[in-house]
C-alpha cells in the first residue's frame, strides 16, 4: 500500500478542466437545415420454403449499420423475376420481429484487450477491467433468459512488451480458441470472466494478430464446431479494447493492410463488431489542452507525440486515496501519467468493422459497453418475412428482392437479390379462380360417371338376385 500510495502522491496537481460552449454552435442550432432521405440497407440473410411458401431471414440496418426496428408488415414489400424474367410482385402475409422470430444458432469469438491500460478509470470512476468483464456477464445473463442457441468463447490479448517486463500475456491462437468455446448456460464462463477481472494486468495492445486470428478460426472450422441446430451457424467476433497496435509501429499500416486482406477474405462469413472503451481522441485533446483545432491532427500519433496528460486535482487525489483505503478496486493501481495508456485508436476500429460490415461503437463507461454488447447481438437476430410465391413453378429459382419502405423515418430501400428455389416436398402452389373452376367441373363429372356406373352395378345385382329368387 505504501508503494501505491507514493505513486498516487506522484500524480497530484492543481489544474482543472473547464468547456465552454462556443457562440456560434449555439447559433448554429438556430437555422433550419434541409431534411435529408436516410439511407441504410436491406439484406435476405437466409430463407426457407415450404412448397410455394417462402420464410426470409431479413436485416434490416440504418445508415450506421445499427439494427432497425419496430417495422410491422405494411413495411415489407416482395418482387420476384423468374427464369422467363417474369417479374411478380407479392404481399406479405405476416413478419416476425427479430425479438420474437427463431434465432439461427452461432459461435461467437468475444476478444478482450488484457493490456495494463484497462487497469486505469473510466467516465463512471470503475476500473475498466471491471467495467468490461462485467457488461460482459450482464449480457451473458440475458442471452441465458432468452435460452438462445449461442456458443460463446472468450479470448483475452495482451502481449509483453520489450520496453517493459510483464509476466501476465495472453496469447492468441487456433488451439485456446478452439479450446475456449462453451454453450452459453455453461457456467465455466462466469469463472473465466471472475478470473479475468481479478488479474492485475500489465501487458501491452496487440490488436491486429488476435482479430487475425479469430477471423480464420471461424471462417475455416467456425461451422464444424458441435451444434444442437442443423442450421449454418452465424460467426462474429467483438473486439473490446481501450488501447492501440503498438507492435512495431513503424510498420503498421503495412501489418492493418495484411489484417484488411484477411478480413475481407471471410468477410461473407464472418462479422467484427469493434468496441473502444475509454475516452476519444477529442476528447482527450480536450483533457491534456493539446494545441489540435483540426480534427485531421487528432490521429494515434499526433496525440501520442505531442500531448501532456495534467496532473490530478485535489478532488481526484483525494477520490484515489479513498479507493485505495477502502480496496474498493480488486487490483488497485495508481492513475497513469503516460498518455499513451489512454489513446484509443478509433479510426483503426472503425476500419476493422467496416471491412466486414460489422458494427463501431464507442464506450466511456461499463453502462455504455453493456449496451453496445446487446446492439452487437442484435445483429444476430432478424425479421422473418412471410409470403407466398403465387402462381410458383415447382424446382424454379426466383431472384427475389425485398424493399422497405417507412414514411415516417423518411426512408426507402431494397435488397440486392437473392435466388430463391422453390423445392418439390409439400408443394401447394395456389390456383388461379380458373383452375379452381376446373377443378370443381371435373371432380363433379367424376362423381356423375361413379354414381352412373355404380347405380348400373347395383342395378344388375338386384336383377340377377330377384332372378335366382324366381328360379
Amino acid at each position: 500500500m505504501v508503494k501505491n500510495f507514493i505513486g498516487l502522491f506522484s500524480t497530484i496537481a492543481s489544474s482543472i478542466r473547464n468547456n465552454k460552449l462556443s457562440f456560434l454552435v449555439f447559433f448554429l442550432t438556430w437555422i433550419p437545415v434541409p431534411t435529408l432521405a436516410a439511407s441504410g440497407s436491406v439484406e435476405i440473410l437466409n430463407y426457407k420454403t415450404d412448397g410455394d411458401r417462402v420464410i426470409l431471414k431479413v436485416r434490416v440496418l440504418d445508415s450506421e449499420n445499427q439494427p432497425v426496428s419496430s417495422l410491422s408488415r405494411e413495411n415489407f414489400q416482395i418482387k420476384t423475376v423468374d427464369e422467363q424474367n417474369a417479374q411478380a410482385n407479392f404481399r406479405v402475409d405476416k413478419v416476425i420481429s427479430p425479438e420474437l422470430s427463431k434465432p439461427d444458432p452461432a459461435n461467437i469469438i468475444i476478444l478482450l484487450d488484457m493490456s495494463g491500460s484497462m487497469q486505469q478509470r473510466d467516465a463512471s470512476k470503475v476500473r475498466k477491467l471491471n467495467g468490461a468483464t462485467k457488461a460482459i456477464q450482464e449480457i451473458l445473463q440475458q442471452l441465458r433468459k432468452e435460452n438462445l442457441p449461442y456458443q460463446v468463447a472468450i479470448v483475452p490479448f495482451g502481449f509483453s512488451d520489450s520496453r517493459q517486463a510483464c509476466s501476465i500475456v495472453y496469447d492468441v491462437n487456433e488451439n485456446k480458441i478452439r479450446n475456449s468455446f462453451r454453450e452459453i448456460t455453461n457456467t465455466d464462463l462466469d469463472s473465466q470472466i471472475n478470473e479475468l477481472a481479478s488479474q492485475n494486468v500489465c501487458a501491452a495492445t496487440n490488436l491486429y494478430q488476435p482479430v487475425g486470428e479469430a477471423v480464420k478460426f471461424l471462417g475455416t472450422q467456425g461451422n464444424t464446431l458441435h451444434t444442437k441446430e442443423n442450421t449454418e451457424p452465424r460467426l462474429a467476433v467483438i473486439l473490446l479494447s481501450d488501447g492501440y497496435h503498438v507492435v512495431d509501429r513503424p510498420s503498421e499500416h503495412q501489418q492493418f493492410e495484411s489484417l484488411r486482406k484477411v478480413l475481407q477474405k471471410y468477410s461473407t462469413k464472418v462479422t467484427v463488431h469493434t468496441l473502444g472503451y475509454g475516452e476519444t481522441l477529442q476528447e482527450l485533446r480536450d483533457r491534456t489542452k493539446c494545441p489540435f483545432t483540426d480534427t485531421s491532427q487528432l490521429t494515434v500519433n499526433q496525440v501520442s507525440t505531442t500531448c501532456k496528460l495534467p496532473k490530478l486535482t485535489p478532488q481526484e487525489f483525494i477520490f484515489e486515496a479513498m479507493q485505495l483505503i477502502k480496496g474498493t478496486d480488486n487490483q488497485y493501481a495508481p492513475p497513469s501519467t503516460d498518455i499513451d495508456t489512454f489513446i484509443v485508436d478509433e479510426q483503426r476500429l472503425k476500419d476493422i468493422a467496416e471491412a466486414t460490415g460489422g458494427l463501431y461503437k464507442f464506450s466511456t463507461n461499463s453502462q455504455d459497453v453493456a449496451n453496445s454488447l446487446i446492439n452487437f447481438f442484435k445483429t444476430l437476430r432478424e425479421y422473418e418475412v412471410i409470403y407466398r410465391q403465387k402462381d410458383a413453378k415447382q424446382a424454379t429459382q426466383y431472384r427475389t428482392i425485398v424493399t422497405v419502405v417507412s414514411q415516417e423515418r423518411n426512408f426507402e430501400f431494397s435488397s440486392p437479390e437473392k435466388l430463391i428455389r422453390l423445392n418439390n416436398i409439400g408443394f401447394q402452389a395456389e390456383l388461379s379462380w380458373q383452375n379452381y373452376l376446373i377443378v370443381l367441373l371435373s371432380t363433379f363429372g367424376f362423381a356423375i360417371i361413379w354414381f352412373f356406373i355404380f347405380w348400373r352395378w347395383s342395378s344388375q345385382l338386384r336383377s340377377e338376385s330377384e332372378r335366382v329368387i324366381n328360379n
